[in-house]
């Protein structure tokens, strides 16, 4: 049974009759409510399931991504405090 949609319709139906709605007003907005979080979590189970390996690549891509960062830092850091030639006009 999906508990976390229950509870989020339950609280909508609270919502609702806590502002003196009518009644078909609260079964219809616990209904939708149910219904699009179970749609919503439905899609989000999906759509990370599918971008799963995605999201390993992504990960490996910004260590790597990282490491150039600090590869090139180095390089600079190493440059700027290199001794600078006096040049005489």
């Amino acid at each position: 049974m999906p508990a976390p949609a229950l509870l989020v319709g339950l609280l909508a139906v609270l919502g609702l009759l806590l502002q003196k709605k009518k009644a078909t007003a609260v079964v219809q907005g616990g209904i939708k409510t149910f219904a699009g979080f179970l749609i919503l979590t439905g899609g989000a189970g999906i759509l990370l399931g599918n971008l799963g390996s995605l999201g390993e690549a992504a990960i490996i891509a910004g260590i790597l991504g990282f490491l150039l960062l600090v590869l090139l830092a180095n390089a600079v850091m190493k440059k700027e405090s290199a001794p600078q030639e006096a040049t005489q006009a």
